[in-house]
């Protein structure tokens, strides 16, 4: 653990490398660049996009045929005369 501790101590009495004065101007200039290469992806696109969702969402709320219940409780179709239950009912 002493190992750690004297590295430390002399990167805290090392002097400050003269290539972070310009740091600053630097990174200032990176998240401008990045801020207007971000600019392409609004405006027309998005609203295009925003446009295109809405009237899939208008149009998706209508039913596009008549929905009606079905004549058989079956789920697979009638019911054939010859079924078990059928056959053994007493009628």
């Amino acid at each position: 653990m002493n190992d750690v501790d004297e590295i430390l101590a002399s990167v805290r009495h090392a002097p400050v490398p003269s290539t972070l004065d310009g740091m600053d101007g630097l990174v200032i200039e990176a998240v401008t660049a990045n801020r207007n290469s971000l600019q392409t992806f609004s405006g027309r696109p998005v609203a295009l996009a925003a446009v295109g969702a809405l009237a899939i969402g208008v149009f998706g709320a209508f039913p596009g045929a008549r929905v009606e219940a079905a004549d058989t409780v079956s789920p697979f179709g009638e019911v054939s005369a010859l079924a078990p239950s059928h056959l053994l009912k007493a009628d």
